[in-house]
């Protein structure tokens, strides 16, 4: 029976063109960035030999730094680094420092990293849990809530101050409380009074402050109601802006005092009432008042 011999049913990849190495036909090597295939079986001769070597792929055009072909391993070197493209072409932004953001200036302008600034500079808080009974007061002979007063640090003079009473109270007349400011602990403010330190009045709640006249009933109040229960712990509030009218005011320290009163003086003013004074609703409460300074 004859046989017939087939040769080689397929190519084979020997890897990177090797002087010392016998090829024999239908071998595939590489060599400079090039594929041959040997058609010539031989040993030491070069794929640019022709009568050894048919190219099956050639090289590609190489690409100009910056739009094709460009290595971004050598844009980027370090580990958190962020490619971007600039005006004129690829570029590395470097990792920031922890707690940054990525942030864009928009178009044409590239990214960078920063900061996400807080509004709020500074906070200072005080908290009484006292149970105060102010006696008889009126509009006239107002109290002043001395565990209560406070004072905070001015952190910047580009800033504007919020100032937040939060009572418990009761009486059966009208009982209020006011707050005060003053940059020197010696001449006392309220928001209607511009100019002062350099604020204006920006805005004024709380109840009780539509009263025609009396001592402390033009400044912010805090209200409590008239049912006639002295025993009750009311919640009350009472807020107060300070904004500089220009762009600083002259606070370095701001002094807030609040003040306790009644329309007439027929009854007790009780603040943070518990069993101390006498019967009550069986709860213990808490006034606070709070100064937070925002950046303008």
């Amino acid at each position: 029976m004859a046989t017939v011999n087939l040769g080689r049913i397929k190519p084979i990849f020997k890897g990177a063109y090797a002087g010392g190495t016998a090829y024999v036909v239908d071998d595939i090597v590489t060599s400079g960035n090039e594929t041959f295939i040997c058609i010539l079986a031989s040993t030491g001769n070069a794929t640019s030999n022709a009568t050894y070597w048919t190219k099956l792929a050639s090289k590609g055009a190489d690409g100009s730094n910056g739009t094709n072909g460009t290595d971004v391993g050598t844009v980027i070197t370090t580990q958190g680094d962020i490619l971007y493209r600039d005006g004129s072409g690829l570029a590395r932004l470097g990792y920031g420092t922890a707690g940054q953001v990525l942030k864009t200036g928009g178009s044409g302008a590239n990214p960078s990293w920063g900061t996400v600034a807080s509004k709020l500079l500074g906070n200072t808080t005080t908290v009484d849990q006292t149970a105060i009974n102010f006696g008889d007061t009126n509009r006239t002979s107002a109290q002043l809530y001395t565990q209560l007063s406070t004072t905070h640090t001015a952190q910047s003079t580009a800033s504007y101050f919020v100032i937040r009473l939060n009572a418990h109270g009761g009486t059966d007349n009208h009982q209020k409380m006011s707050v005060e400011w003053s940059k020197d602990n010696s001449n006392w403010y309220h928001t209607s009074e511009a100019g002062n330190a350099g604020f204006t009045a920006v805005s004024l709640s709380g109840s009780g402050i539509s009263w025609a006249s009396g001592l402390r009933y033009t400044h912010p109040q805090a209200s409590f109601g008239t049912d006639g229960d002295s025993n009750r712990n009311e919640p009350t509030t009472a807020t107060m802006v300070l904004k500089p009218s220009s762009s600083t005011h002259s606070v370095t320290t701001l002094y807030v005092r609040v003040w306790v009163f009644q329309s007439n003086s027929s009854s007790s003013t009780y603040i943070n009432r518990n069993g101390g004074n006498s019967a009550d609703d069986g709860v213990i409460c808490s006034s606070a008042l709070e100064i937070n300074e925002y950046a303008l």
